[in-house]
C-alpha cells in the first residue's frame, strides 16, 4: 500500500497481487529474448538439418507458462513483434512443439538414436535461467538426446561463450531500441556478435539495412533475412521476458 506503481516485480509475485482487491498487474513483452545457442561450427549444429529438428523439440509456452506464470511472449522471429522488421510471414519453416517431426528430422539427418551433448546454463544471471534451462534438457531428452548440463558462474559461463567453446546453451539478449538491427545483428552478424553463427550472404544484408534509412528498402532487406535466418535455424527463439508492473488498482493508465 506505500506505491502506487512497483516495477521490476518477479513472476513468482503476480498470483498475489492478482488475487488482490487493491492491486492489479499490467504486463509488456519486453526487448530482452531468451534463446537456445548452436556452436554450428562444430557436429552436430554445423547441419542445419539438425538445427531445425531441434527448432520443434521445446514446448516454450509450457515453460513460460508453468516457470513464469505466463509473464513471458513467445515467438520463433530473430527479433520481437514490435521490433521494426519483424516479419512473422516470411518464414519457409513453421517452427513450433512437435517432437514427433524432431524426431523424424533427427533420422531423416543421421540421428535416429540421437547424440550426446553438454548443455550450458546460467545460473542466477537471469530470473529462473537453471530452472528454465533443466525444462529445456528435459524436452531434448524426450527427442532422443543425451544431454549434460552445466551451470557454472557467471564469470566461467561468460568467458566459455566469448571463447566459442559451448555446444549448445541458454542465454539472453536484451535489445536497446525496438529494431532487428539491434537483436538479431548482436546475435548473428560477423564483428557484431555472431560467434556462433554468422554467414557472408547474411552478413551483406545486414549492412545494407544499416546503409538505408527508406523504410520501403529496409523492410524488403529485412524480409529477405528473415527468410535466410529461417532457413538456417541458427538459433532456437524462446521468449521474451514481459515487463511486470504492480498497479494499484485506483491507478489509471493513459488518458482520462
Amino acid at each position: 500500500g506505500e506505491a502506487d506503481i512497483a516495477g521490476g516485480l518477479l513472476p513468482e509475485r503476480v498470483p498475489e497481487i492478482q488475487a488482490s482487491k487493491t492491486m492489479r498487474i499490467e504486463t509488456i513483452a519486453s526487448l530482452r529474448n531468451f534463446y537456445i545457442g548452436m556452436n554450428t561450427w562444430k557436429a552436430p549444429f554445423d547441419d542445419v538439418r539438425v538445427r531445425r529438428a531441434l527448432s520443434y523439440a521445446i514446448d516454450w509456452q509450457s515453460i513460460v507458462t508453468n516457470l513464469l506464470n505466463g509473464m513471458g511472449t513467445t515467438h520463433t522471429g530473430f527479433c520481437g513483434p514490435s521490433e521494426y522488421g519483424y516479419c512473422a510471414d516470411c518464414y519457409t519453416y513453421d517452427y513450433h512443439y512437435d517432437p514427433a517431426l524432431c524426431r523424424q528430422l533427427l533420422a531423416e539427418a543421421g540421428y535416429p538414436n540421437g547424440f550426446k551433448v553438454t548443455f550450458s546454463s546460467p545460473n542466477g544471471k537471469y530470473t529462473k535461467d537453471l530452472e528454465i534451462s533443466q525444462a529445456i534438457v528435459g524436452f531434448l531428452q524426450d527427442v532422443g538426446l543425451e544431454v549434460e548440463i552445466q551451470a557454472p558462474a557467471w564469470t566461467e559461463y561468460w568467458s566459455a561463450y566469448t571463447n566459442v567453446q559451448m555446444e549448445i546453451f541458454l542465454l539472453s539478449y536484451g535489445g536497446i531500441y525496438p529494431d532487428c538491427g539491434d537483436r538479431a545483428s548482436g546475435r548473428l552478424e560477423k564483428g557484431a556478435g555472431g560467434l556462433y553463427f554468422n554467414d557472408p550472404y547474411s552478413d551483406q544484408l545486414f549492412q545494407q539495412q544499416r546503409s538505408t534509412m527508406d523504410p520501403e528498402k529496409r523492410s524488403a532487406i529485412w524480409k529477405d533475412l528473415n527468410v535466410f535466418l529461417n532457413e538456417q535455424a541458427p538459433f532456437i527463439s524462446g521468449f521474451d521476458g514481459n515487463f511486470i508492473f504492480g498497479f494499484k488498482s485506483a491507478v489509471a493508465i493513459g488518458p482520462n
